[in-house]
């Protein structure tokens, strides 16, 4: 049993690498980031929706956005956030949109009270020297595209993959769409918060020379 508790009670690399790994990929991920030099006053924001993305969840996310924007135009910030428009815009594209149903939180509720509570204890009273535990929680889940429009998206950089998730296990559908809804206003809060603190960089940059030519250039003569 010595040799045993020596052996579980170090690190467990195999947990802790893959941990570490995402840590690492979700700091290195892909940022959104304006051109160097480019000021802008105010930044469109396009929400588009794939086909797949069923009416009543099209509702929630533009209700939600619209009193994001009301709430982040009162507050003072490098630049205000409007309607779509063609040009200084960011596109916000909801490519899918994945609920939990009666069903899967019916799945979930069995399967973790068994692994969380009915295995463990079984595997205790029959005098075994360790135990086994397991759980399954359901999650809502939306997956998004960001890109900003070409006249003031660095150049380098294309269009970003974001996912967001939140519980799913507990309420009804309404409360679901209502929390993912909640989710989707802190996913808001850190677009825009990494936008933001990005300007504030790239806007002391000098602009590209071949920017600055054509700014500059005056009528023909």
């Amino acid at each position: 049993m010595k040799q045993l508790y020596r052996k579980t009670g170090g690190p467990r690399w195999h947990v802790l690498l893959p941990l570490c790994l995402l840590l690492f990929a979700q700091c290195t991920s892909t940022r959104l980031s304006l051109q160097d030099g480019k000021k802008i006053d105010a930044l469109g924001v396009c929400l588009v929706f794939a086909e797949d993305v069923p009416p009543q969840f099209q509702e929630q996310f533009e209700t939600t956005l619209e009193e994001y924007m009301s709430r982040y135009n009162s507050q003072p910030h490098a630049f205000k956030l409007t309607e779509c428009q063609d040009e200084n815009a960011m596109l916000l594209r909801i490519e899918h949109v994945q609920y939990t149903d009666a069903g899967q939180r019916a799945a979930g509720a069995a399967v973790s009270a068994a692994g969380l509570i009915g295995v463990p204890v079984a595997m205790v009273s029959a005098g075994l020297p360790f135990y086994l535990a397991f759980w399954y929680f359901p999650t809502n889940q939306t997956q998004a595209t960001l890109a900003l429009s070409n006249d003031i998206g660095h150049p380098s950089l294309g269009a970003v993959n974001r996912v967001y998730t939140s519980g799913g296990m507990f309420g009804s559908d309404e409360r679901q769409r209502l929390r993912h809804a909640k989710r989707f206003e802190k996913h808001l809060t850190a677009i825009f918060s990494e936008l933001e603190e990005s300007y504030k960089k790239t806007a002391r940059k000098p602009a590209p020379r071949a920017a600055q030519g054509v700014i500059s250039a005056g009528p023909v003569q």
